[in-house]
């Protein structure tokens, strides 16, 4: 399946349906080596999805896989989620600069989900992580 790096905005957002962006609601959390490193928090509001990501530190190997990761205080605000073709691509702001970090969230099932981060062609691409949902988090 072609990765859509290049294309990241897409006209049919706007025949999105709130219960499609409800699937995606609730509190994930990947984990290493059994500890949470990252926390994502998405809630719908007005028909767009909101929320934040926490910080977190990873080391990448070249082969993608990481080779250390764990969560820092602190978060930041999610300034634009869209789904399209079952693909949410979220957008985060870190509050101290004017960075973005762009991922791909794709549900592969009800409380688990994948989360590719979109980096840049200079940086080793991270394996997509497995996401689960914090239960009643929905």
């Amino acid at each position: 399946m072609p990765r859509s790096i290049g294309c990241l905005y897409s006209s049919h957002s706007a025949t999105t349906t709130e219960a499609e962006l409800q699937q995606f609601v609730g509190t994930w959390h990947a984990q290493f080596k059994g500890k949470t490193f990252l926390t994502i928090k998405l809630e719908q509001q007005q028909g767009k999805l909101t929320g934040t990501a926490s910080h977190a530190e990873i080391q990448v190997g070249k082969d993608g896989e990481l080779a250390s990761a764990e969560e820092h205080e602190g978060s930041d605000p999610i300034v634009e989620a869209k789904l399209t073709g079952g693909v949410l691509l979220i957008t985060t702001k870190e509050q101290t600069s004017q960075d973005t970090i762009q991922c791909e969230m794709k549900l592969t099932g009800t409380y688990q989900a994948e989360l590719r981060v979109l980096a840049p062609p200079d940086v080793p691409t991270p394996k997509p992580w497995k996401l689960e949902r914090a239960k009643g988090s929905q």
